[in-house]
């Protein structure tokens, strides 16, 4: 959540009420202005008792508890979940996210390259990109154009998925949607010119209310007696139909940024970084991909800019930290 619209949100509550903010601290900070929930759950201090809250605590149940002054009030409303039900305590996986959270670009890649679950290769340049591109993802996505039950087509489609650290450039979502379609229509799954198609993923990109659909949805198309349908888990847990002609802005999904992909979740994913630098490649975006995946992950990164980026962070100042924390900081 941005800063400005935390604020809103903030001002439209009403005065009694009760803010449970839920998130991870440690992904990618919003695109607009601000890193809110990280200046609330501020890192770098262990949680505990403000002096307020435990005199408050002993009023009421008179039991003393230890409190220090230089606990700010927002320390009683932080707590930090380290239970994590995505991947097994002490999986590669698990491992690699505590690595590039600490900033330990040494241990992360001595994980990545011990194969497995995890894998690690340079990013192949320009000339040989899809071709290795072809080679990694080929299988998976010409499953996808057989599927004809909706809900095992949804559930096939959250199996794997390509997370690009870039939208745009010879290496971002947008250009390896491209070259994902253009391996379809060379093995004759799809007609050139043919936007929609029996297999395609792909994802909402502006809201629409009336239909329910929301930016970031993500659906399948598939061929059915009335033609093409796309399909959209529902709330009950079945399958929603649309009309492809009905859908709002949508774009195709078998490849996505990394910051589209929050909230998602993949049994597997490859995660490409781009063969150069660039300053969007950061811890947060790295700890963001690989937190997206439960079971296993390929990383294509040249080996310096994978060292760089786990060693970059995000920094934004909006002096709601200072704020929040005040003498504690």
């Amino acid at each position: 959540i941005d800063l400005a619209l935390l604020a809103k949100l903030l001002a439209a509550a009403r005065p009694e009420a009760r803010v449970i903010l839920v998130g991870d601290k440690d992904q990618l900070a919003s695109v607009e202005a601000g890193s809110a929930f990280r200046d609330i759950c501020t890192s770098g201090f262990a949680n505990g008792l403000s002096e307020r809250a435990a005199e408050k605590f002993e009023r009421v149940f008179g039991q003393k508890l230890t409190a220090e002054k230089s606990r700010a009030p927002v320390h009683d409303v932080v707590v930090e979940l380290r239970e994590n039900f995505r991947f097994a305590e002490g999986s590669g996986l698990a491992e690699l996210s505590e690595a590039v959270n600490a900033g330990d670009a040494g241990r992360a890649r001595t994980l990545l390259e011990k194969g497995d679950a995890l894998t690690w290769r340079p990013t192949p340049n320009m000339h040989n990109f899809a071709r290795a591109l072809e080679g990694s993802v080929r299988e998976q996505f010409l499953a996808l154009r057989n599927e004809t039950d909706p809900t095992t087509a949804l559930a096939r489609l959250s199996e794997f998925t390509v997370l690009c650290a870039l939208r745009r450039g010879p290496f971002g979502a947008e250009s390896v949607n491209r070259m994902i379609e253009r391996m379809l229509l060379e093995a004759g799954d799809i007609q050139p010119g043919e936007a929609n198609f029996p297999g395609r993923a792909l994802m909402i990109t502006r809201n629409d209310y009336d239909a329910g659909l929301f930016n970031g949805d993500i659906g399948i198309v598939l061929r059915g007696a009335r033609g093409l349908r796309a399909f959209f888990p529902g709330d009950d847990g079945l399958p929603r139909s649309f009309a492809v002609a009905r859908l709002p802005e949508h774009a195709s999904a078998f490849a996505l940024s990394v910051h589209k992909s929050q909230g998602s979740e993949f049994r597997e994913a490859l995660l490409i970084l781009p063969d150069r630098d660039a300053p969007v490649l950061t811890r947060e975006l790295l700890y963001t991909g690989a937190t997206r995946v439960r079971e296993r992950l390929e990383v294509w990164a040249p080996r310096q800019f994978l060292d760089s980026a786990i060693g970059r962070t995000v920094r934004r100042s909006s002096g709601l930290r200072d704020s929040l924390w005040g003498a504690a900081k």
